[in-house]
């Protein structure tokens, strides 16, 4: 059980691909399968939402994000800079063989100071602070935030945030960073004729078939699949202060 290993660029492996990389029995390889699954080594790829047929076989030591959704919003203009409001949400699975009591929130950039950081998730947690430059040395905050409740091995759980940042005119960038491996991923940017896209950096080759992009009258929206960690998307964004 321990050496279930599927080398494929696909997250979400076929039971034929599973059969001819381990060479069992049919029967055998779906009780297999089916223990596994109990383990929370392989999880089928539609008990996650995804529209395919398969097995997602994760090492036991990471965490797993089902869904993310990123929305970027301008709250405010100024002849010097942009001020957008950045709201991250997300569903993980807890991958490991050990109760989770805590979650880690990174981020950085440009930030707006003495602004308000909140934080929520669906153990009930609901955290507000002051975000202070003493709390994040360098521009890089890292908060370790208790769960009101352990989230069992193999259990879905969801949490959020909001920050702020600056943008700056004419040309800024945005940068989303991709930790664990993710599987659907959707950036929303409400324009407003303030913000334009109009260039999307990728610091890894990825599949051209696991994003779109949408435009559409003061929103930008890119969906994207099947995400390695490590990946950085940035977004080159045209500041128009002067609407």
């Amino acid at each position: 059980m321990n050496k279930i290993s599927i080398k494929e660029d696909r997250t979400c492996i076929p039971l034929s691909r599973i059969k001819e990389e381990t060479n069992l029995p049919l029967g055998e390889l779906r009780k297999v399968i089916k223990e596994a699954e109990k383990m929370g080594k392989i999880f089928s790829c539609q008990d996650l939402g995804m529209n395919e047929r398969g097995y997602v076989v994760v090492n036991q030591h990471m965490n797993l994000t089902t869904y993310r959704k990123d929305t970027l919003r301008p709250i405010e203009v100024t002849k010097d800079y942009v001020v957008v409001e950045s709201k991250t949400y997300f569903k993980n699975i807890n991958v490991s063989l050990s109760f989770m009591g805590h979650i880690n929130i990174n981020f950085y950039g440009d930030i707006v100071w003495n602004k308000e950081f909140y934080y929520f998730d669906s153990t009930g947690n609901k955290v507000k602070k002051l975000l202070e430059k003493n709390l994040c040395p360098n521009n890089i905050c890292i908060f370790t935030i208790p769960l009101l409740k352990p989230i069992p091995p193999r259990s879905i759980f969801s949490a959020g945030y909001v920050t702020y940042y600056y943008l700056y005119p004419k040309d800024d960038y945005f940068v989303f960073e991709i930790p664990v491996p993710t599987l659907r991923f959707h950036i929303n940017v409400e324009t407003n004729n303030i913000l334009d896209i109009y260039s999307i950096r990728y610091t890894a080759n990825i599949d051209p078939s696991s994003c779109s992009m949408f435009k559409k009258s003061n929103k930008f929206k890119l969906k994207c699949k099947n995400l390695n960690p490590l990946l950085r998307i940035f977004l080159d964004i045209h500041v128009n202060n002067n609407s």
